[in-house]
């Protein structure tokens, strides 16, 4: 799967339905990731969407995708709403409602981490990193 242009054609999509007008920049060479680690993203990407598109009344969101040798970062931020980040932490099914646990759990599967930050009134902003020199490659004799 090329990440890039499959993104591109998926929030093209995303603005018509959802009425959401969406940023995307991308820094950095997608062929430095595997291909199980672009269809996570590509998973994580699209739940973070669906989320802002179902909870936050945003009407803009910009996706960043900084990739490097060392690590791959994406951060979804949005306008919208927000949320109580420690009523959400208290509550597990919350975690399942919003989202959260699928997000953080995808990125754990490529040996990375899923950070999310919000306040009511201020928006939400999804980070997820993912060390390129990670068990992966380790696994395939590419070290």
């Amino acid at each position: 799967m090329e990440l890039i242009p499959a993104l591109t054609n998926y929030l093209k999509s995303y603005e018509t339905q959802a009425r959401i007008k969406a940023q995307f920049t991308v820094t950095g060479d997608e062929q430095l990731l595997f291909p199980r680690t672009k269809i996570f993203l590509f998973r994580i990407i699209q739940e973070a969407l669906s989320n802002v598109q179902k909870h936050a009344k945003a009407d803009r969101v910009s996706i960043k995708l900084e990739i490097n040798l060392e690590m791959l970062r994406v951060t979804i931020s949005d306008n919208g709403i927000g949320f109580d980040m420690d009523a959400v932490l208290r509550d597990p099914d919350k975690w399942d409602h919003f989202g959260i646990r699928g997000i953080i759990e995808r990125a754990k599967l490529v040996g990375g981490a899923g950070h999310i930050d919000s306040k009511q009134g201020r928006g939400t902003t999804i980070t997820v990193e993912v060390p390129l020199m990670n068990k992966e490659t380790s696994e395939d004799g590419q070290d």
